[in-house]
């Protein structure tokens, strides 16, 4: 049609000569400070990738670079507590909000872990979650609590401070160790940024303590941490000593494999698909392994974004097989899928052909850093044309943007 005809060349006129430049000022932006850079009027992400004065683009690429060239007791450190957790403990209960559970749950699914009950996730504002893993543990240790406590560390995950459901567990735990005298700091850790009330707090209880992020970087948030916070880190550890360096080298080769075709590119059909209005679904068909990192694009993409997202159905189709219905030109279809060369070539063919249709094949299970890398990056561009600074998660509104563009359609 006329419409799509010209949102295909929006498209193009975009990818060609405004993404490599935006990519540019995105990794510019790598540590650099807020004073350094809060007087550059040509770059964006000066305006939205910061927090006051703290610089929180520390899952860009770069950052992967990094840990990777980075001094050895980094990933040391993570090596040495994984090994420690799996020769003392029987079980661990990592407490976060729902953004970082989804993605430990979606590394947990993807290197298709089945330790026993080893790793148990809970949703800090889902207590559910909380009342079955302490119900699994009872019957694990023939209903003996302080058996099962005594065989468990605990590791709360955040960034800055512990939200009310997260303070609700740990007194709650607290009470129960004192009861048994159990030692706290024996069988409890805290994950979280440097420099913060929280890591004061757990300190003076001589709790162990663990940073975010590596070299006093910061990021915006759990959900945008995803592979590089030092709980992901941590969690593939323990499934699989010698895996941090794969994922994030995997991650790498990832991005250079795709290039500006595949993530960047979805930052971009968004925004036009979605200030043109020509998008009511966003369908992810992918295998069951990959179910949560559907709910994570959902979750994060849905609180950043706000009325962009409005009206927007994300969800995930069961079958993988069928062809996704490109006749249905207002869904945006995302296959996602593991070692399927053959059905990449297909699937390549026809998006040249269809703007509604992004294929992403992943190697192996590796890949999964690169995929979520990916969803970032894709989210980065679509903040820089809606000028939403994603750090204080503000709501953007389309429906003031490009009043010429869209009343020519």
């Amino acid at each position: 049609t006329c419409q799509k005809s010209f949102i295909k060349e929006e498209m193009d006129h975009m990818m060609i000569d405004q993404l490599p430049g935006i990519l540019w000022d995105l990794e510019s932006c790598y540590q650099v400070s807020f004073d350094e850079i809060k007087d550059d009027r040509e770059n964006p992400f000066a305006h939205i990738g910061f927090d006051g004065k703290k610089n929180c683009l520390g899952w860009t690429l770069p950052y992967y670079e990094r840990i990777l060239t980075g001094p050895d007791d980094w990933i040391g450190q993570v090596i040495q507590d994984a090994n420690r957790i799996n020769s003392t403990f029987q079980h661990v209960i990592m407490v976060s909000p729902e953004c970082s559970y989804l993605g430990l749950k979606t590394f947990l699914k993807t290197f298709h872990v089945d330790d026993g009950g080893k790793i148990l996730l809970t949703q800090a504002d889902d207590l559910s979650m909380t009342t079955e893993v302490l119900m699994m543990l009872l019957n694990e240790h023939n209903g003996q609590i302080e058996d099962a406590l005594k065989n468990t560390l605990l590791i709360f995950c955040c960034k800055s401070n512990l939200t009310d459901p997260m303070r609700l567990h740990k007194r709650y735990f607290q009470s129960l160790y004192k009861n048994l005298h159990i030692s706290l700091e024996d069988h409890m850790m805290l994950i979280c940024d440097e420099h913060t009330m929280v890591e004061k707090e757990f300190r003076a209880e001589h709790i162990p303590v663990r940073f975010r992020q590596f070299g006093k970087m910061n990021d915006i948030g759990e959900r945008f941490s995803i592979p590089v916070s030092y709980e992901s880190l941590l969690v593939m550890t323990m499934i699989e000593r010698n895996c941090i360096r794969h994922v994030l080298e995997e991650a790498r080769e990832m991005n250079d494999r795709y290039s500006n075709e595949t993530f960047p590119a979805l930052g971009v059909y968004l925004y036009n698909l979605i200030r043109f209005r020509q998008l009511d679904k966003i369908v992810f068909i992918v295998p069951d392994v990959l179910a949560d990192a559907v709910c994570w694009f959902r979750q994060t993409f849905t609180k950043i974004f706000g009325q962009c997202f409005e009206g927007i159905d994300i969800i995930r189709s069961t079958d993988d097989k069928d062809d996704p219905g490109l006749e249905t030109a207002t869904n945006l279809y995302i296959h996602i899928h593991f070692c399927q060369e053959e059905y990449a070539t297909d699937s390549q063919k026809t998006s040249d052909a269809h703007i509604n249709l992004v294929h992403i094949n992943l190697l192996n299970r590796y890949s999964i850093g690169g995929l979520f890398l990916g969803f970032q990056r894709a989210m980065a561009i679509l903040a820089y044309f809606t000028k939403v600074n994603f750090v204080k998660e503000a709501k953007a509104d389309l429906s003031s943007n490009h009043p010429s563009q869209m009343n020519k359609v």
